[in-house]
């Protein structure tokens, strides 16, 4: 049973290291030998485990009254491993209550509870927890998502919007596997075979679901709104055009294909030192002569910029609500409080690269996320205090039951130098 001890060190080690799983889960292997079949196990645990994570928090409240990441761990692994693995009922129960013991979280209420959580666990069931009083409580175990963001959605959106935004994160099968997202719980690099069917773009889609999606071609593209964004823009003369983005790396890859070889001056910056070599070597392999890429912050791509830009994109690092779809360890992770910081660089950066924009200009500010306060409120601050700047077009794409979009831009002109 040294599977509940391999996988609480994992998770812990996530939780509190911040790492991804990917990182984790090679220390761990530095220090510990196990076989190809522990290995898969340990994986298939921790996978589960972070899909349901915020059932098994308030389920270490519920039993316990209290919430550590070891606890949650150790709740959550036995879980599935009588659920899902058949493991021994009386061997969970003892390697629990040694544990409990240690913590000093043991005594009969908490005996009793324990026993009722692994007879339902071996029959396959999950134990119904006594609803709390927040109904955002409740929510957050239904949703899978952190109080936080639940409070966030149903704050935001009138009715109908906030109940389509939480049930696009009901659905327990993820269609589309992104290959940017390699650091998440699946190990593609060593399962990309017979379950896996590679799609356009470096997608890919589990071959169970195939039959399910032939019919609809319109699954086969899973970042659409990229190029309504790009057919809106393209239809403005720029010819000195400068793009800076810090996580869409997707994005990038649809940009230079819609203006090499052209008569422009393109300059790309990319806040990631991984994606940059592979814009390069996409250059270098066309022979695109009129594309220029750079690993640089901010301040350094403004630096760089000289002559004033026809057309300016701005995709900062955002709270980023795509990766809640495709990223368990993202949706546990994420810290709130870190959004005032994240609103603030979004602002900043905005503001700074604006004066870059030449007369006639566009600025084009483009988030993957659906706080408010990213971007609607942003741009409307915005365009109060820079009045030689008007509103073009502004989009928000929210998720639906069958794509999980996230996407919101703003397109502003530039009227004046004022």
């Amino acid at each position: 049973m040294m599977f509940l001890e391999d996988c609480k060190n994992i998770i812990c080690s996530i939780l509190t290291t911040k790492k991804s799983f990917a990182v984790c889960f090679e220390d761990f292997q530095k220090t510990n030998i196990r076989n190809t079949k522990d290995l898969s196990i340990i994986k298939k645990i921790i996978s589960i485990f972070f899909k349901k994570y915020f059932y098994y928090e308030n389920l270490s409240k519920y039993i316990l009254g209290r919430t550590t990441p070891s606890l949650v761990a150790y709740l959550g692994s036995s879980v599935i491993a009588l659920k899902i693995l058949n493991f021994n009922q009386k061997e969970v129960y003892e390697i629990l209550k040694n544990v409990l013991s240690k913590n000093k979280a043991f005594d009969k209420e908490i005996d009793k509870k324990i026993n009722e959580l692994l007879t339902k666990s071996k029959e396959g069931k999950d134990l119904v927890l006594p609803k709390e009083n927040s109904i955002f409580s409740e929510l957050s175990i239904i949703f899978n998502l952190p109080i936080w963001l639940i409070k966030m959605i149903i704050h935001q959106n009138d009715n109908s919007k906030a109940k389509a935004i939480l049930n696009s994160f009901k659905g327990k099968n993820k269609r589309y596997y992104l290959r940017n997202c390699l650091d998440s719980i699946d190990d593609f690099d060593t399962s990309l075979n017979s379950n896996y069917i590679k799609l356009e773009n470096e997608n890919y889609l589990l071959n169970s679901k195939i039959s399910n999606l032939e019919k609809d071609k319109g699954f086969i593209e899973t970042y659409n709104f990229y190029k309504t964004i790009l057919k809106e823009i393209g239809k403005f003369n720029n010819k000195y055009v400068t793009f800076y983005t810090s996580e869409n790396n997707n994005f990038v890859f649809e940009f230079t294909n819609l203006f090499a070889y052209k008569n422009n001056v393109i300059n790309i910056g990319v806040d990631s030192y991984f994606t940059v070599p592979g814009i390069a070597k996409d250059i270098i392999t066309r022979h695109i002569e009129n594309i220029f890429a750079y690993e640089a912050t901010e301040g350094q791509m403004i630096a760089k910029l000289s002559d004033k830009q026809d057309l300016l994109i701005y995709a900062p690092k955002s709270s980023n609500f795509m990766r809640f779809y495709f990223e368990n360890e993202y949706r546990v992770n994420f810290d709130p409080e870190n959004l005032d910081s994240i609103i603030s660089n979004e602002k900043n950066g905005l503001q700074e690269l604006s004066q870059h924009c030449g007369k006639n200009g566009l600025l084009c500010y483009v988030v993957n996320t659906l706080n408010f306060h990213e971007t609607h409120e942003i741009i409307d601050d915005f365009l109060k205090n820079n009045c030689d700047y008007k509103l073009v077009n502004k989009k928000e794409i929210i998720p639906d039951f069958d794509k999980k979009e996230i996407c919101f831009y703003a397109i502003l002109k530039r009227v004046s130098n004022d």
